[in-house]
């Protein structure tokens, strides 16, 4: 029994896409960031097609989805860019992935009170010490 149906595939018909795959646009930062990846697999999969989802259910409006998925994904990649020393290649704007896939990140919305997965946008739980930046939640580390 579920609660409730994470839809996030976005080749499949009639998907909420419940969560951020942004639409590919003409924002320098971001298309120099994506052309730099070294990934091969599933480019195609990296943006959402402008009329996916068909009916937005997730987002108040289709224009909002836009607006917060712009700055989730512009926020990790200033995140990535505030890095001392190598990035691992698993980084991505919208939370860690294979490293071979060409994509932004998984961009899962879903965490618990417990914690947080790091395939949700960095913005979110990206905490590392000596790093400039203090996420919205904290990563549960254990006791």
């Amino acid at each position: 029994m579920w609660n409730y149906e994470i839809q996030n595939h976005a080749k499949f018909n009639n998907q909420r896409l419940n969560i951020v795959k942004p639409v590919k646009g003409a924002d320098p930062i971001v298309n120099t960031y994506f052309g730099s990846l070294m990934a091969t697999k599933y480019e195609d999969y990296a943006f959402r097609d402008v009329n996916t989802p068909a009916i937005e259910t997730f987002f108040s409006s289709p224009t909002n989805r836009i607006k917060f998925e712009n700055i989730l994904l512009n926020k990790g990649i200033e995140i990535i860019g505030m890095i001392q020393g190598e990035v691992r290649s698993n980084i991505r704007p919208l939370g860690l992935i294979n490293p071979s896939y060409k994509v932004l990140g998984l961009g899962t919305h879903f965490f618990t009170w417990r914690n947080i997965p790091n395939n949700s946008p960095l913005v979110y739980w990206w905490e590392v010490p000596g790093h400039d930046w203090r996420p919205l939640f904290s990563v549960s580390r254990g006791n």
